[in-house]
C-alpha cells in the first residue's frame, strides 16, 4: 500500500510540476504549533518493550505554492519530547531540553469536482532533541553526560476537501478528511556513566486520520487547526499570511 501511495504521489508531481513551473509561484508564510498528545512506539531490540511518547513543536513556515495544483511546505523550528515505558518492575521516564526539528509536507491536487477536491499529500519531519531528566524508578538523573532522541517521520496519503465559501461567500471554511501510511523511526543514544543505552524505536500503528478545517475570516489571513487519530493522537493549529 505504501508503495502503491508513494509511487502516485512521485507521478503526479512530477505531471504537475511540470506545468506549474511555468506559472507565478506564489509564497505565504505562518507559524504552526504541533502537539505529539500520545503515540506508542516499540523498541525494536527488545520485544515487548512498548513506549509512550509525546512530542511538542513550534515551528515557523512557508506555503509554497506552484501553479494551482501544487503545495510544498518546508518547516523548521524547536522541539521538546517525553517517553515513558517500564522494563520489568522499573519505569523509566525520560524528558528533553529544547531540540530542533526540521520538515516538509506535500501536496498535489489530482480531481476537482463541484462537490470535493482529491488530493495527494505527504509529510517528512526530523527532530533531534537532548534528554534533560531520567528517572529510573525512584533514581532521577539529570543532565546525563550525552542522551540524544532522533526520530524520523513520515506519511503518504490522500485527502478530499472542500472549499465551502464556493457553497456560500459567508462561509469562509475549508474542511477536510485524509488517510494515511505513517511511520516513525528513531534512536536513543544514551550514556548514563553506569550505563549506556543505544537503542531503535519505532511505531507501533502505521494507519493514520487526518481531520482538519481552516478559516479566512480576515483578508489575507488563515487560521487552521487539524487532528491525526489511530496512529497518533495529536493538535496541529497555524496561522498564516497570504502575500
Amino acid at each position: 500500500m505504501k508503495k502503491l501511495f508513494a509511487c502516485m504521489l512521485v507521478v503526479a508531481v512530477m505531471m504537475f510540476a511540470s506545468t506549474a513551473m511555468a506559472a507565478d509561484i506564489k509564497v505565504n508564510v505562518g507559524a504552526e504549533t504541533d502537539f505529539i498528545i500520545d503515540k506508542n512506539l516499540k523498541v525494536d531490540d527488545v520485544k515487548g518493550i512498548n513506549v509512550n511518547y509525546s512530542a511538542q513543536r513550534y515551528d515557523i513556515k512557508a506555503d509554497v505554492l506552484l501553479g494551482e495544483n501544487v503545495r510544498i511546505t518546508p518547516k523548521a523550528g524547536l522541539s521538546t519530547a517525553q517517553a515513558d515505558t517500564a522494563i520489568g518492575s522499573t519505569s523509566v521516564d525520560l524528558d528533553s531540553g529544547v531540540g530542533f526539528n526540521l520538515g516538509v509536507d506535500a501536496q498535489v491536487d489530482v480531481y476537482k469536482h463541484k462537490y470535493a477536491n482529491l488530493a495527494l499529500i505527504g509529510g517528512y519531519r526530523l527532530s533531534r532533541v537532548d534528554i534533560d531528566t531520567v528517572k529510573l524508578a525512584v533514581l532521577k538523573i539529570d543532565n546525563p553526560i550525552e542522551t540524544i532522541l532522533y526520530t524520523h517521520e513520515w506519511e503518504i496519503g490522500a485527502k478530499v476537501y472542500k472549499d465551502l465559501s464556493e457553497l456560500n461567500e459567508d462561509i469562509p471554511v475549508t474542511v477536510y478528511v485524509g488517510a494515511v501510511y505513517s511511520d516513525l523511526r528513531g534512536n536513543l543514544d544514551a550514556n548514563l556513566s553506569l550505563v549506556d543505552i543505544d537503542t531503535d524505536i519505532s511505531a507501533e500503528d502505521n494507519f493514520g486520520l487526518r481531520l482538519g478545517a481552516s478559516v479566512a475570516p480576515i483578508n489575507g489571513w488563515e487560521a487552521s487547526v487539524g487532528l491525526r487519530l489511530i496512529d497518533e493522537t495529536a493538535i496541529v493549529a497555524a496561522a498564516k499570511y497570504k502575500f
